[in-house]
């Protein structure tokens, strides 16, 4: 791994990790790679974490990605929502106890990155509670109403008569249908 400990900076840091593995020339991670990645998502900045676990969803196999769900317990809630979209994008269906776990979060951002996560695993759970997070004003609306048309293969806008299009989509099936990723 090259010398990281002096540097400070995430950007530097990052910078220099994915350098020495040449993932910008060959697009694919080796074991080594892959190590030196895998030590980042222990670095004591979040966006040191953050970012490795996105160069990790980029070039790192279904298997490397075993290493991200421990930072679902992570102390910054950024990087708990990286974890939670690259389990989900990946579906990784393993994980679903502890995303359940993540869901029950008081901060709104990081339930609605667990329940898009869930949904993307086609967990009804996740699928419910995103939905009411998609029907509750807030500033995570915008964000919930995206990921519950994405999840449902349909495209919400954010706006009075976007809301109102989505829950009369809802309701619709919810009557006729099951709602399903």
């Amino acid at each position: 791994m090259p010398r990281t400990s002096s540097l400070t900076n995430p950007n530097e840091i990052i910078a220099a990790v994915v350098a020495s593995c040449g993932l910008h020339k060959h697009n694919v991670m080796d074991d080594t790679d892959a190590i030196q990645i895998v030590q980042l998502l222990k670095n004591k900045s979040p966006d040191v974490r953050r970012r490795a676990i996105k160069i990790l969803f980029k070039f790192g196999s279904i298997e490397m990605l075993a290493f991200v769900a421990p930072l679902l317990k992570d102390k910054s809630g950024l990087v708990i929502i990286e974890a939670c979209k690259v389990l989900g994008l990946r579906k990784m269906i393993d994980y679903i106890d502890p995303l359940n776990e993540v869901m029950l979060s008081s901060k709104l951002s990081i339930r609605t990155a667990a329940a898009t996560a869930l949904a993307q695993m086609g967990e009804q759970n996740g699928i419910d509670v995103l939905m009411t997070l998609a029907c509750t004003r807030g500033k995570h609306q915008t964000t919930a109403v995206k990921a519950f048309g994405l999840v449902v293969g349909q495209k919400f806008h954010c706006t009075p008569r976007g809301i109102e299009t989505m829950q009369t989509w809802i309701q619709h099936q919810k009557k006729y249908h099951a709602i399903r990723p």
